[in-house]
């Protein structure tokens, strides 16, 4: 069973994408200090905890 409101929204993602490899505009995308950001906050909420108790 087709869902036609389902096949038009998947026509619509797709178009997004293109549009966007097209202009190259990848808004949102996370760099590298984002990463690193990231880690660090797991390192921190981690280990911190642990150390605290011992």
């Amino acid at each position: 069973m087709e869902d036609p409101a389902w096949e038009r929204e998947l026509e619509r993602r797709i178009r997004v994408y293109e549009q966007m490899e097209a202009t190259g505009d990848w808004s949102g995308r996370l760099g590298s200090i984002d990463y690193f950001a990231m880690a660090a906050l797991t390192v921190v909420f981690t280990l911190g905890p642990w150390i605290w108790v011992h």
